[in-house]
């Protein structure tokens, strides 16, 4: 199979999975809704009402259903066809992997606040301002746990398998390019520009572009996509709480953010403690 073959089936996969995700993403809700039309007899307001008290739960059950779904079909792959395209799928190749959680997570965490705090400085257009928003805000009616759940744990797992996995691997090994560095950045910034597009806003694609560069430096870094779903996690974790929190105590909770932001310092030494003991990059 030429190089051009191979990059045909690596879109072609990977515009598959994502459709999937879109899929069932826009299925889980809408039996949702015609079941609860069928209970709440037909009342629009009381059925979406419902809806929104209960869209993190659909998230929550849609995403790991469909991550569930996805490792599965890539372990299965790789049994049969003993295809090293799953490698990704290993954990970290290091000696304290703790740390190396601890120190992906604080990352992640320490990313979060660079990047709000550096945008909130640009001359943004207030409807990017108001589209991220609405876009961030669309959970706030679930409880605290479960939104924790759905943002902090499902979208970070399955994005990740669907983004910096499938398809960044995909296009990487198809290659793109003969120069391997250069495949790299070309694999790079095609899934960081497609995962800031299917977050449906201008501002959330800027940073959501950005945040997936480091994403992929961390896969690359250490051999595992484990690292990025922890960073994620991490990332999405600060937002989901000044929500929250914002309800109570308004302003005071944007302190939060100021004292969040002294985790940079320790993010940065447990990421140079433990990329000592790490594979950095991996041959083709």
């Amino acid at each position: 199979m030429n190089r051009f073959s191979r990059i045909a089936v690596a879109v072609s996969v990977g515009v598959g999975v994502l459709l999937g995700y879109v899929a069932c993403q826009t299925l889980v809700p809408v039996v949702f809704i015609l079941v609860a039309s069928m209970v709440k007899g037909g009342s629009e307001e009381a059925v979406m009402s419902l809806y929104e008290r209960h869209m993190a739960d659909l998230y929550l059950i849609s995403s790991l259903f469909f991550a569930g779904c996805l490792i599965a079909a890539l372990l299965i792959y790789k049994k049969v066809k003993k295809s090293h395209f799953t490698d990704f799928l290993m954990k970290p190749k290091t000696e304290m992997l703790s740390l190396f959680i601890l120190g992906a997570f604080l990352l992640g965490m320490t990313m979060n606040l660079c990047l709000s705090n550096f945008i909130s400085l640009l001359p943004i257009p207030e409807q990017w301002v108001a589209e991220n928003s609405e876009s961030v805000n669309s959970f706030a009616k679930s409880n605290l746990l479960i939104m924790l759940l759905a943002q902090s744990i499902a979208a970070p797992l399955v994005e990740e398998l669907i983004f910096r996995g499938v398809l960044y691997h995909g296009l990487r090994k198809a290659p793109v390019a003969d120069n391997r560095k250069l495949c790299i950045g070309i694999s790079a910034v095609v899934v960081s520009v497609v995962f800031g597009w299917i977050h449906g806003n201008i501002l959330q694609a800027l940073y959501c572009f950005i945040f997936s560069l480091i994403l992929i430096w961390l896969v690359e870094a250490t051999g595992s996509l484990w690292g990025a779903v922890v960073a994620h996690m991490g990332f999405n974790s600060p937002w989901v709480l000044l929500i929250f929190l914002s309800k109570w105590y308004n302003q005071k909770a944007f302190l939060l953010n100021s004292v969040l932001f002294l985790v940079l310092s320790a993010a940065l030494l447990l990421l140079t403690l433990w990329a000592g003991r790490t594979r950095f990059g991996r041959d083709n």
